[in-house]
């Protein structure tokens, strides 16, 4: 296995202080489950290799589904893969694909800046978009119309403001990576913060399409901030498993950016108040962790959420559906 993809416990204590309140329940498993196998049509046709590492995910399943986590199932799925197909990484022409549409979405984009909007705005807008973008599937023209709508659109949940207030207190950043494609809006946001040290986390090779340091160097992310391997087989960064590089800039960081919700589901327990996520809601039961409705984009910090909802008692699902 590529050596960025070996998981790694937990070296710090931070990470390690998680307390039992996650999102997510039973559906994920099966969510997971699907991907796993969506996965495999990419791979070499090997009807038998296919089926030693279904037969791995349902071992899995079945002795630890009533009390195993999400994102824990989800990196377990991935290292499974890599277990079964060594040395075998078929992503990279698709992941290459989808960069060279975002980077030509990007070259149209960057003149387009709305008059009335400030830089660091229409930044993070722009990779907003990008977390709700197939970049498999859409066109460049699909692309920048996804960008234009979003840029002005009224959010389901906007801690953007808070976001740049925390930033203009901050030298040092920590930002997860989540797909292929959106990592090039994701640069173009870097750049709009100005004057703090970033350092940008990415995936494994065999994390499917998440982006991986192959991605980052591709699009020049090392332009603009420090990449780091996340240190485990998952399409997410864990905070138990992080490697030791990525522990200290973790452990250093003044703000946390995340990119996802499979990253918002790996860091929600730890109830950091330095951490906001921009992400497209992918489902009702993270919708309801939100308060909020399927298919929303959201700025948020989840901690400033959960008082929101505190505060608004019965009212914990009146956010703009």
């Amino acid at each position: 296995m590529d050596s960025e993809c070996r998981d790694e416990a937990s070296v710090g204590a931070t990470a390690g202080s998680m307390v039992e309140s996650e999102i997510g329940d039973y559906h994920c498993l099966g969510c997971v489950c699907k991907s796993i196998e969506t996965l495999l049509e990419v791979f070499p046709p090997d009807d038998g290799i296919r089926r030693a590492v279904m037969a791995d995910v349902a071992g899995l399943y079945a002795e630890r589904g009533g009390s195993i986590a999400s994102t824990d199932f989800r990196r377990s799925a991935y290292g499974f893969i890599a277990n079964h197909f060594p040395h075998v990484l078929p992503f990279w022409a698709y992941k290459r694909a989808m960069n060279d549409r975002a980077l030509e979405a990007y070259s149209l984009l960057k003149p387009r800046r709305v008059s009335s909007m400030n830089a660091f705005t229409y930044g993070l807008r722009t990779a907003l978009a990008g977390a709700g973008i197939d970049f498999r599937q859409s066109t460049v023209s699909d692309i920048l119309l996804e960008v234009d709508s979003l840029v002005t659109a009224e959010l389901a949940i906007d801690h953007g403001e808070l976001l740049q207030r925390r930033l203009g207190r901050s030298k040092q950043v920590l930002y997860l990576a989540n797909n292929a494609g959106e990592i090039v809006f994701d640069r173009f946001f870097i750049k709009s913060m100005g004057g703090v040290d970033v350092s940008y986390v990415v995936n494994c090779a065999y994390a499917g399409y998440a982006a991986s340091g192959q991605d980052a160097d591709y699009v020049d992310m090392r332009g603009v901030a420090k990449v780091l391997a996340n240190g485990c087989s998952a399409p997410s960064t864990i905070p138990e498993r992080l490697s030791a590089r990525a522990m200290e800039a973790f452990e250093r960081a003044d703000v946390i950016v995340a990119k996802g919700a499979a990253n918002l589901e790996s860091f929600y327990a730890l109830h950091d108040e330095r951490f906001f996520v921009l992400m497209r809601v992918p489902c009702a039961v993270v919708g309801a962790a939100l308060g909020c409705a399927e298919g929303r984009y959201v700025v948020v910090n989840p901690e400033e959420r959960l008082r929101e909802l505190a505060n608004r008692g019965t009212e914990r699902g009146n956010c703009k559906a």
